[in-house]
Order: C-alpha cells, then structure tokens, then sequence
C-alpha cells in the first residue's frame, strides 16, 4: 500500500468516525468522562499509528463506542483502554483492550472501593499470607536484587472498612497469559518488556473484583473478556445508580410468567429482545442451582421482581455474575481473553 493511498484510507475512516450519524449514535451512551468528540478525536490519532487499523472499521467504530459507554480514555498516557489491530484467520481484527488502569477506574467508580494495593512479589523478597477467619498477608520487599517475580497479589481496601485480597503464583498467571488468544502477537502487552508486569497485575485485580458485587459499566468490563460470544458484545453499560431496596416486594414470581410479561416494552427491537432473552436464559440456568430463596435474595439486590418481566440488560448482567459467583462457575470459567 503506497503512503498517498494509505493516507487517503485513514482519512476516509477519520471522516466516517467524524460522521453525525456515528457522533449521534456514540452521543446516545455518552458519560460525563468524555464527549463523543473527544473519544473520536482520541481514535483518529490510534487510526495515524497504525493504519491497519482501517481493514476492520466496523470493528473500530464497535471498539470506540464500547469505550466511550465506559468512560474509558483511548491510547493516553492514562493507559485506560486501547485499540488494537490482531489478526484473526488471517484477517485484522480491531480490538478493545481494557488497561490495568482503565479496570482500577472502573472499580473505583463504583463506591464500594477505598484503595486497590497490587503488587509484585520476587525471589528475595520476604513475604507470607494466611487465610481463615484471621486473613492477612505480609510482604517486605528485598532492598537492590530482588531476584525475579514468582507471583503477585490484589487487595481490595473497602470503603466499609474490610478487605478482600488474591494471590497467585507465577505458574497460575501465566495459564491466563496462555487462555490469551492475543499474547503471542506482536502488539500484545505480554510480550512487552516493560508491559508484562502490568499484564500480571490486571489479572489479579480481574480476579479480586470478582469478589465484588459487579454492576454496571464494571460487569460490562468484566464480561468483555467473557468467552461466551453471545453476552460479550451485548452488555448494557449505564451506570447503575444506587439500589432503592425498599421498592424490592419480594416477589417469589422467581422463573414464572406474572400478567405482566404479556405487556412488551417500549421500543424494544428484535434484537435487544434476544439480548435480554440469552441474558434471561442464562440466569434461569445457573438459579436451577441454587436455593430458590437465595435467588431471590439475589434478585431483591438488584431490583429484580421477575426474570420473565425484567428488560434491563443491566440489571440481569450483575445477577448473572452473582449466580456464576454462588455456583462456582465464575472461578471455574476459562476466559481465553484475561490477559488481552
């Protein structure tokens, strides 16, 4: 591809992305981080550096809105959130890829966080934890030559006063790197010698935000990794606000149809119906599980009388992470894309 012809490609792109269909349609999620013209603006530079970028548009208009939804800033010195060419049966394929920093913001975001402390622990250094009622762990870094990295771990400082932390050794992130469709190709942080630590250190935090109550445009980030393709592209991703427990009746309608599922939502296409219809389906089968009573404690949490009538795709996204995290599916669950 000669340089005139390249350039013609990007600015063709540029002026689709500039487009007032496409700023209408990215205006329609806008959050109060970043305004349509500013995410593009922050694309067309991703488009100038790599240009192969322009062989999937489609992917990059897909990859900038679902940014956009998440308030998460693209190829900044802030490292929220990149756009990505990898190659898929020979083809490119623009991808969003989720910093470190971008998931630490999205979890701050919720409330439920004080402070999210990820470390390194190598060879030399001191360390010990314990888990039981008495959780705790110890880390004392080695002064010069720490030796090489054997393992990290995440602790979650709660704005309740509480803690969570993960630890992993080195041998168990590395079968996240290895789930990685992306690790072995030439942009992929993993590969990078001044990126991989940070590639270790968003898998622990991945894993210790499983440990929250997952709502909102966090639930949309932990599902972007997730490797059914029928919820990754298809997440909701308005905030939530904060739970109005009292308007919670109780209701035992748990998979039943109640009179009101007969009525059909305003302006609901075909297609968020199937949407909300696989989100529906999945929850049904995890709540089989489960102690009835417990999935309606589940569904008291976020607002949820009844799955049959329920159309708020996220408010279905966070109780079906809660019900993968009570069965055990959650941790059982390969996710092919952690360590994109």
């Amino acid at each position: 591809m000669g340089k005139q012809t390249e350039t013609a490609i990007v600015k063709s792109a540029i002026a689709e992305l500039n487009s007032p269909a496409y700023l209408k349609a990215i205006a329609k999620v806008t959050t109060k981080y970043m305004t349509p013209e500013q995410t593009v603006r922050l694309v067309e530079s991703v488009l100038w550096k790599m240009p192969q970028l322009c062989e999937d548009l489609a992917g990059v208009r897909l990859c900038t809105q679902e940014a956009h939804e998440m308030g998460l800033q693209i190829a900044t010195p802030a490292k929220q959130a990149y756009i990505l060419p990898f190659k898929d049966h020979g083809k490119v394929k623009a991808t969003l890829v989720i910093g470190y920093p971008g998931f630490i913001a999205l979890g701050h975001r919720t409330g439920l966080l004080r402070d999210v402390t990820c470390e390194l622990i190598h060879a030399n250094d001191q360390f010990s934890h314990k888990l039981g009622l008495n959780r705790d762990i110890v880390h004392i870094p080695a002064w010069g030559n720490r030796g090489a990295a054997i393992g990290c771990y995440c602790i979650l400082h709660l704005t309740t006063g509480g803690f969570q932390f993960v630890v992993m050794e080195q041998a168990k992130i590395l079968t996240f790197k290895d789930r990685s469709p992306s690790a072995k190709g030439s942009y992929s942080p993993w590969s990078h010698p001044e990126d991989w630590e940070w590639m270790w250190k968003k898998t622990l935090v991945k894993q210790a935000f499983k440990l929250l109550p997952l709502t909102g445009v966090l639930a949309q980030a932990m599902l972007y990794d997730e490797p059914d393709p029928t919820l990754r592209k298809h997440v909701e991703s308005t905030v939530v606000e904060p739970l109005d427990l009292s308007r919670a009746n109780g209701s035992k309608q748990l998979l039943g149809t109640s009179p009101q599922a007969t009525k059909p939502p305003a302006q609901t296409s075909r297609d968020d119906k199937l949407k909300v219809g696989e989100l529906v389906t999945k929850c049904k089968e995890l709540a089989g599980e489960l102690d009835v009573q417990d999935v309606i404690s589940m569904m008291e949490q976020h607002d949820i009388e009844s799955l049959d009538t329920c159309k708020s795709k996220s408010k279905l996204t966070a109780l079906y992470l809660d019900l993968m995290r009570a069965t055990g599916a959650m941790a059982n669950e390969p996710d092919p894309s952690e360590g994109t």
